[in-house]
């Protein structure tokens, strides 16, 4: 449990994908960042069998433990929008790390938990003026490593598998080219045991 992990390169082809777009309204592409918080919904329960495996090595006893789910998290990525409604997103996340510590008579294990990954994103909007709101579901091949170390002693284990995710957001526009986005994320079984929760601010480029 927590031992695997998930990064990779997913892309979609989206050449036969047109749509029709408003007559004499055309559509382009745009270059999207954002940076913000990463929740990994790791539960007290999983924190007590991580501290129970410890104690089942012989000769290993966790004095206390402690897990830190949050951490800050990042993504970069391209879109292109097809319709006044619908858009398709590449993207590179990083969800940052959960890190697993635990206070033992051989002295302190860390565990940091790191997730990262490459995916593609449907995205479905509804625009009102200079803002528009909007829904998206996506497909990440997602990547998540484990690095254990105690007494200057490490081993690290790491998963890849696809995985799905969701959102929504809004975005304001600033200029014709440039609009503000928040939004919020969901990224579901993360290393096969939690999801991730993703909330940020970005900055959007048309072009």
């Amino acid at each position: 449990m927590l031992k695997k992990t998930l990064v990779a390169a997913v892309v979609v082809g989206m050449g036969s994908l047109s749509l029709m777009a408003n007559a004499g309204e055309a559509y382009n592409g745009y270059l999207f960042g954002a940076v913000g918080q990463a929740d990994h919904k790791i539960s007290s329960s999983t924190r007590n069998d991580l501290d129970a495996s410890i104690n089942s090595v012989p000769g290993v006893v966790v004095n206390s433990s402690s897990l830190d789910t949050k951490d800050t998290a990042w993504k970069i990525g391209a879109g292109i929008r097809a319709h006044e409604n619908v858009a398709f997103e590449f993207q590179y996340v990083d969800l940052g790390e959960a890190r697993y510590k635990a206070d033992t008579n051989l002295g302190r294990l860390t565990a940091p938990i790191e997730t990262r990954g490459l995916g593609a994103n449907a995205v479905f909007i509804l625009p009102l003026d200079s803002v528009e709101l909007f829904a998206k579901v996506g497909y990440h091949q997602m990547r998540s490593k484990v690095r254990a170390s105690i007494g200057g002693v490490s081993s690290s284990e790491s998963e890849k598998k696809w995985r799905t995710g969701m959102g929504l957001g809004a975005a304001v526009s600033l200029s014709q080219d440039f609009a503000v986005t928040g939004e919020y994320e969901r990224y579901r079984n993360i290393a096969g045991d939690y999801n991730v929760d993703m909330w940020s601010l970005g900055l959007r480029y048309k072009f």
